[in-house]
């Protein structure tokens, strides 16, 4: 009808009305310009040929509008590949959100983190200051939570009981023998979201440097101990080495000190912001797909929010997981669950993370474990139960330009050894 329209130069009416300037008939097709019209029965072939190589909605939509056009193509476009379940499992990894900081703590050993390591079949534990940055290095004849206990019982007697300890979801720490230690001991244990060690930032900080003393110290025949001395005692970025922090005292390391006043009091330099936009929160009901070591395979309806960043998430086999937000992607898809609420299994992967056997390797947990007592995410802790997530303040804007720290040129103030060619 539209090309009998254009032959006998009647007018257009519907959605071609628009492009009517644009549209010719040549040799028996309906051209826009340059591009041939695709009528409705052949558009479902069109668009199955452009998402061959399942590339994304950009490269398809420019690839398309080259060749060919009909009212809505693009938007028919992305609702194929928003369908797509290869393109689904198979997307890119979210995007980094910016670092939620912890307030520094006031006083050394209030906060610490806990995490094991391994070098040359040996299993370490390592325990880290937030505020001194003082490591405490245990060797481990097992990974049982006893044994972790133990180690942890003897460092707590040489520096006192820390009101935080954060760890990860390993066994050791989210046995029922741990939650007990912790409630004898009278410290909160916060942990981070499953298969997301960067939100325990802290204790992987601490198996960072201790894993590298360990191998420098290997490689070279010398003496580890030694080498976690020289640590312990080299200044920081604020001037005090992490033994001043921590004991108020320098320790003697071998070299000639004939230091007798204290330095400066230390200060934590401040972090920058970043320019990473967070993602936006997840209300309970909304459809996901969750992250796994195959990609975005799983369907899965969110439950509750946990922590600033964690969720508790339902499968459709009726499942319940908990997961960053990180690992977590929305869809429009349709939500179908097997189970009625009440046949949830509750906590059977939720609480699953990377462990670390004997060889080093990461491996999953195959049972189900009590959750730990606390979490973290990566964010500040929860100190009580507070108000629900939906009263909860947003997050702080980004600092704008216009809002940075200013300083005065330097050729403002007087300064002998100034050089304004150098500038």
């Amino acid at each position: 009808r539209v090309m009998e329209a254009l032959l006998y130069h009647q007018p257009l009416i519907g959605q071609y009305k628009s492009y009517a300037s644009e549209l010719s008939v040549i040799g028996g097709l309906l051209f826009k310009g340059t591009k041939v019209v695709i009528p409705k029965v052949l558009r479902p072939e069109m668009l199955r040929k452009l998402h061959a190589g399942h590339l994304g909605i950009n490269k398809s939509k420019a690839k398309a509008r080259r060749l060919m056009f009909w009212p809505g193509m693009s938007q028919e476009i992305r609702d194929m590949i928003d369908r797509c379940e290869t393109c689904k499992v198979n997307s890119y990894a979210q995007p980094e959100e910016p670092l939620l900081m912890r307030p520094s703590p006031a006083s050394p050993w209030t906060r610490v983190g806990a995490d094991l390591c391994q070098h040359a079949g040996k299993t370490y534990l390592v325990v880290y200051d937030a505020h001194s940055n003082y490591p405490e290095v245990e060797q481990l004849e097992s990974t049982t939570a006893p044994v972790v206990i133990s180690k942890l019982s003897s460092i707590f007697a040489r520096h006192g009981i820390p009101l935080e300890v954060l760890t990860d979801n390993g066994p050791q720490f989210s046995s029922r023998e741990f939650a007990t230690f912790a409630a004898d001991y009278d410290f909160r244990h916060i942990t981070s979201s499953p298969r997301f060690p960067r939100s325990n930032g802290l204790a992987e900080k601490g198996v960072k440097i201790i894993k590298r003393i360990l191998k420098k110290t290997c490689s070279a025949g010398g003496d580890f101990y030694q080498g976690l001395l020289n640590y312990k005692t080299s200044p920081l970025e604020c001037g005090q080495s992490p033994s001043e922090l921590l004991m108020g005292r320098r320790l003697r390391c071998g070299l000639p000190d004939f230091t007798t006043s204290p330095g400066d009091p230390p200060t934590k330099r401040m972090q920058r912001r970043t320019t990473r936009g967070a993602l936006p929160g997840l209300r309970p009901g909304s459809v996901v797909r969750m992250k796994s070591d195959k990609g975005w395979t799983t369907k899965a309806k969110v439950k509750d929010q946990v922590a600033p960043r964690s969720y508790k998430v339902v499968t459709e086999d009726g499942v319940e997981y908990r997961r960053n937000r990180q690992h977590l992607r929305t869809t429009p898809e349709a939500f179908n669950i097997d189970r009625h609420p009440e046949e949830w299994t509750t906590t059977r992967a939720a609480q699953e993370s990377p462990t670390k056997d004997s060889s080093g390797e990461t491996s999953m947990e195959s049972e189900p474990r009590d959750p730990p007592p606390q979490d973290q995410d990566g964010s500040q802790p929860n100190l009580d139960l507070g108000p629900p997530v939906s009263a909860r303040a947003p997050d702080p804007p980004p600092v704008r330009h216009s809002g940075r720290t200013r300083r005065a040129p330097r050729r403002l103030s007087y300064d002998c050894n100034f050089d304004q060619e150098k500038c």
